[in-house]
């Protein structure tokens, strides 16, 4: 490879460079000023970072819990995996080895600088790397399989993301540490670099899948500076440039809102603005960066320390510890997290060096203000040719509670399609959401529309043909005939003391704390079946739904099933007295049924579904 490019300025000032539009010109002045001096001209490389002593013990203290994760044969961090039930088939709790922890790991240790963890670092990183696929006629050429237990040939299917994390921690390892590493070591780091590269270009993501192109971004530029290979270097910036694009044309990530990857992309662009030199591909992070915090910001509810919905892509019940703290370190907040027995959770076990960027000063205020009066936020996530048809998400805030939802979009696994959080008892927040469940998995193959006027919401769902089970792409039965036990849908409640009621209107209530959440069902058709609304009660959680099947596996044709009509209504409510019964209605005509709520303030809502799964047309 060529050695590190030194003429940035050439680059910069080339054909690559772009103009910038006045919403490009207003986010970065707006974020200039929470990127200190030494990180805007690019001075921030090493291992110069000013540590403390309590930065060491922290870092020493971690690298120590780690130790009996460490094997020494085969050079990988070891750990009980637990499969999200897509790419993998391993079981969930073997035990493996992560590729991807063991470059964080690599890091780490070379974070900490001592000769027996640099070694580490470097056996580490040799058998890391040694994992990669570099035959350049192979199909998943430059990736990692997820698990050394697990390769790529048996992977179900290969992770080409793998990619890009990977080879954005190679491009950290190489950048802050290069000077402690032997010339081996960072030829294999250069080779799996560039290697990682390739697999970017060749697959070539486009800016809808949010982090993964602006991850793949950041790597390939990082990839052109350290080689000085201008077609990197030229790849990365035009990437960086139509995320920027992509952005202004749809008015937001089209991964919206996500607790997990709107925060993947502020860290990941802070990554970049602490590793990147070139001006152009800076100043393209810095808004992507700014644009992820005002995401962040403007969803963030205090009175409950929860992200508001709508989110696209969420793997708790709960915002997680990591990001909290994230959140709480950035915004110099005492921000805490929380949790519940029985609540999904995740937590990534890792450690993060001193370095960071402070939250962008004029946003700071989103994390400590407590609504004086509700409002409501409308924001576009996705833009089509016909507005109707485009990607809107609603949040509603008061003091005491946030409602969130999205007006049409796929229901899966990682999906909050309607998702509200209010102060319970102890001022310890409640989760809400809609669940469509096929054997107590979240189902991909249905969609949810969605219509919000403030604290209410009326939903409706339906069924899509060619799509995929747990997952929206993959596992799906080609002939669309899903065999089942249990089918069901309805509302998820999770958090402490809560209270059930059943009405004799047949709404349900479920109260905790400050607030009320109130569900008015309407009558169910499944293949023409009446199904009737319940609900029951477990420890910490409430459950109402209609269950659409319960019992032996049978099979489901959804070329055939019909009629379908599912809807519901969820609204929040913070007074003393139970809100007027307002049934739901159901009208249909040429195969469509339309739910109805007229809620007594404002006009009546109503969503429209088809009767009969169907082809799903984006």
């Amino acid at each position: 490879m060529k050695a590190l490019v030194t003429d940035r300025q050439q680059f910069n000032n080339g054909q690559n460079k772009s103009p910038k539009t006045p919403e490009l010109r207003a986010l970065t002045r707006s974020s200039r000023s929470s990127l200190g001096k030494e990180t805007r001209n690019g001075n921030h490389r090493g291992t110069s970072w000013p540590w403390t002593q309590a930065d060491k013990l922290v870092l020493t203290e971690y690298l120590s819990s780690l130790e009996e994760r460490y094997d020494a044969k085969l050079h990988l961090l070891g750990n009980a995996f637990h499969s999200p039930g897509y790419h993998s088939t391993l079981p969930d709790g073997t035990w493996a080895h992560s590729t991807r922890d063991s470059f964080g790991y690599a890091l780490d240790l070379l974070s900490d600088g001592s000769a027996v963890h640099v070694a580490r670092a470097c056996d580490v990183l040799r058998a890391a790397i040694a994992l990669q696929d570099q035959d350049q006629t192979s199909p998943t050429y430059g990736i990692w399989s997820w698990l050394y237990e697990e390769p790529l040939s048996k992977m179900s299917p290969p992770d080409w993301n793998w990619a890009d994390f990977c080879g954005l921690k190679l491009s950290e390892i190489y950048l802050l540490h290069k000077k402690s590493l032997p010339v081996d070591v960072r030829a294999l780091i250069l080779a799996g670099l560039g290697h990682a590269a390739a697999s970017i270009y060749r697959r070539n993501m486009g800016p809808h899948y949010t982090n993964i192109s602006i991850m793949g971004a950041i790597v390939t530029t990082l990839a052109g500076e350290i080689s000085g290979d201008e077609r990197w270097l030229s790849y990365g910036c035009a990437r960086f440039q139509k995320c920027v694009d992509h952005f202004q044309l749809h008015g937001g990530y089209n991964e919206y809102n996500s607790p997990t990857y709107t925060w993947v992309v502020a860290r990941d662009c802070e990554r970049a603005l602490r590793l990147i030199r070139g001006r152009e591909a800076r100043r393209l992070a810095t808004f992507l960066w700014r644009a992820a915090w005002q995401t962040i910001a403007e969803h963030f509810h205090p009175p409950t320390g929860q992200l508001g919905g709508p989110q696209s892509r969420s793997y708790t019940t709960f915002l997680s510890p990591d990001f909290v703290n994230w959140l709480a370190i950035r915004t110099g907040l005492p921000l805490q997290p929380y949790s519940l027995k029985g609540a999904l959770t995740h937590h990534e076990n890792s450690y993060e060096d001193p370095f960071f960027l402070p939250c962008p000063k004029d946003l700071k205020g989103y994390f400590r203000r407590v609504p004086e009066k509700p409002y409501e936020i409308k924001r576009r996530f996705v833009k089509r040719p016909r507005e109707t048809d485009s990607i809107w998400g609603t949040t509603w805030f008061s003091g005491h509670a946030c409602l969130g939802s999205v007006n049409g979009d796929l229901s899966w696994d990682q999906r909050r399609a309607v998702l509200a959080y209010w102060v319970g008892d102890a001022n310890k927040p409640v989760c809400a959401r809609l669940r469509i469940l096929h054997d107590h998995r979240e189902f991909a193959s249905s969609y949810v529309v969605n219509q919000q006027l403030g604290p209410k919401v009326l939903s409706g769902i339906y069924f899509l043909l060619d799509r995929g089970d747990f997952h929206p792409i993959w596992g799906g039965p080609p002939d669309n005939v899903f065999q089942a036990v249990d089918f069901r849908v309805g509302y998820e409640f999770k958090g402490e003391n809560l209270q059930l009621q059943s009405l004799p209107d047949g709404r349900f209530v479920v109260s905790a704390g400050t607030c009320q959440a109130y569900v008015t069902p309407a009558p169910v058709l499944f293949g023409g079946v009446e199904i009737a609304w319940t609900a029951r009660q477990e420890e910490n959680s409430v459950h109402i739904e209609a269950i659409l099947h319960q019992g032996k596996r049978k099979a489901f044709d959804f070329k055939t099933l019909f009629p379908i009509r599912i809807a519901a209504a969820l609204e929040i409510d913070e007074s003393t007295s139970a809100p007027k019964m307002a049934p739901l209605k159901w009208q249909e005509e040429d195969g469509q049924a339309t739910a109805s709520w007229a809620t007594g303030n404002g006009p009546a809502l109503k969503v429209s579904m088809p009767q009969r799964p169907v082809i799903l047309r984006e």
